[in-house]
């Protein structure tokens, strides 16, 4: 698909925001969604930046409701995958989808694009050893993966670095990922280990909502790198 013409931040930030969020949010599965700003700054920075979406192959690890997913097609991507574990998030994604590049084409969203926007909705397990054998089928396949994965609780130290390793399996481009600030030497540490040039490209203050009856405050802020990860040299296999 050729995007016809690029899109602001604002712009961008106005048809995220229009996107459904997680319906009944899953706290085993770490579900927040991605807040249509945060969204659009990073998009912004991956389109106009480093060029690495306009006609790309784009992966949305993690998609839940595929605001991501949603805005590489927004930014012209040829093509995008959505991956997730949950299928009520994918269902979502496809809703959003349907809205979205339905809908928009009454309201001008149509002259961003001079063809239909492609997207696959893929579930899967994407931490699971159990799952090797299926990603071993997208191995290097994609040009760029972009994820905002979860962030790791007590119950699931080290999910954060899972969902990086897996991404960098799956690019044969680049990586793109959220990871708090706090974690930004282990991060370092492992891209070492993984052969892999990684750097953050900014610090973006997150805020996090108040999504589950257990969070006392109505929100959170939390320091978050955007993570640029390049010179891939196919770890795994």
């Amino acid at each position: 698909m050729q995007r016809t013409k690029k899109l602001s931040i604002k712009q961008l930030e106005s048809y995220l925001q229009d996107l459904d969020d997680f319906e009944r949010p899953k706290i085993e599965l770490e579900q927040y969604a991605t807040p249509p700003h945060i969204a659009a700054l990073l998009l912004n920075a991956i389109d106009q930046t480093y060029d690495d979406l306009d006609g790309k192959l784009v992966c949305d690890l993690g998609c839940g409701t595929g605001r991501l997913a949603a805005g590489s097609v927004i930014c012209g991507a040829k093509m995008v995958f959505g991956f997730d574990l949950d299928q009520s998030a994918l269902d979502g994604a496809l809703q959003n989808f349907n809205d979205t590049f339905n809908e928009n084409e009454q309201d001008g969203m149509s002259g961003l694009y001079q063809a239909c926007p492609s997207f696959n909705l893929i579930q899967a397990d994407i931490a699971s050893q159990e799952y090797d054998a299926f990603w071993k089928c997208w191995h290097n396949f994609f040009d760029t993966v972009i994820m905002n994965p979860p962030f790791g609780t007590k119950q699931n130290a080290g999910l954060d670095i899972k969902f990086l390793e897996r991404a960098i399996n799956l690019s044969k481009g680049t990586v793109y990922s959220l990871h708090k600030t706090s974690t930004r030497d282990y991060i370092l540490s492992k891209s070492k280990q993984w052969a892999v040039s990684a750097k953050p490209i900014a610090q973006i203050r997150y805020n996090l909502e108040n999504t589950y009856k257990f969070h006392k405050r109505k929100s959170v802020d939390i320091d978050v790198d955007l993570w640029r990860v390049e010179d891939i040299e196919r770890i795994g296999g």
